[in-house]
């Protein structure tokens, strides 16, 4: 019998000492602490209506140009014949739209009323310039905000999108039946449209009508891409990103505190009960005196 208890005691006493090099409830406290601090910073990171208000913005600031250059193109190269018709000088149209659009980097299409196309500040780019591709020299020091960009792109991708958008199709010499705003232009209606690139960018466009004394002309589609939205949203999540990365470690910190504080004091009573059901010892002096808590643990 005596060598039974003997076997039994040394058997728990075993057990006791053996400690584990992570508590299970220490990580159920920064589990819950994590995810309670990852769902309002997911919710952050989608910037969802954030996007469609830079696109709305974006918009209104490309009407505002494309009015302005409507009415240059208006003014300056529409010609009068004897008999009181206008017409589109296109020589002239062609520098106005090149002096107007390289500058600010937008791509302008004139189109005639019959829908073909006059002017394509692109075209006309290429043709002023001849246009080589060098590839710089990789940055090593740049790989962590790359990082950080593309584990954005990649959430990003993960959430559903709020808008969905027509695909762009690029046609040489389009006509003006192929875009909705630029034949809406032509019966007098400025109109806004935004479509996504096969890279997955958004091209954003804006069709005014040309005129001059209220006799509509032609169509100017003016069109740019998302560049500046990216920039602002990229620039928002890297801001939220360093928030939340400080946070992160303030909440493990705390976590790690609080985990430390209650489970100290368990391990210590859970170490004197079993010493005392093993019949290791018997006295007071082998509990830890928690009393002075004021808590569950000093009530234990």
């Amino acid at each position: 019998m005596s060598k039974y208890l003997t076997v039994k005691t040394e058997r728990n006493t075993t057990g006791l000492h053996r400690r584990r090099k992570i508590s299970p409830l220490a990580l159920r406290i920064l589990a819950i602490n994590i995810a309670t601090l990852l769902i309002p910073v997911g919710g952050l990171l989608y910037l969802g209506p954030y996007r469609d208000a830079l696109i709305e913005s974006e918009l209104e600031a490309l009407k505002i140009q494309a009015d302005t250059f409507s009415g240059a193109i208006g003014e300056g190269a529409v010609q009068i014949t004897q008999n009181g018709k206008q017409f589109f000088n296109p020589i002239i149209a062609r520098k106005i739209i090149w002096r107007l659009s390289a500058p600010s980097g937008l791509r302008s299409r004139l189109f005639r009323p019959d829908g073909r196309i006059v002017a394509d500040s692109r075209y006309l780019m290429n043709k002023q310039f001849a246009v080589r591709i060098q590839a710089l020299p990789s940055n090593e020091a740049n790989w962590l905000p790359r990082t950080a960009s593309r584990l954005m792109d990649w959430i990003s991708s993960l959430i559903p999108k709020s808008r969905e958008f027509e695909a762009l199709v690029e046609q040489p010499n389009a006509r003006a039946d192929e875009f909705v705003e630029a034949l809406a232009a032509l019966s007098g209606a400025p109109t806004v449209y935004v479509r996504r690139s096969e890279d997955d960018a958004l091209v954003l466009s804006v069709a005014v009508p040309v005129q001059r004394y209220r006799h509509i002309l032609g169509a100017l589609m003016v069109s740019k891409d998302d560049t500046a939205i990216k920039a602002a949203i990229t620039g928002v999540r890297l801001t939220i990103l360093n928030v939340f990365g400080a946070a992160l470690v303030i909440t493990i910190l705390l976590s790690m505190y609080l985990a430390g504080t209650l489970l100290r004091p368990i391990v210590r009573l859970a170490i004197a009960a079993e010493r005392v059901r093993c019949g290791v010892g018997r006295g007071k002096e082998e509990i830890p005196d928690f009393t002075n808590r004021n808590d569950e643990i000093g009530d234990l």
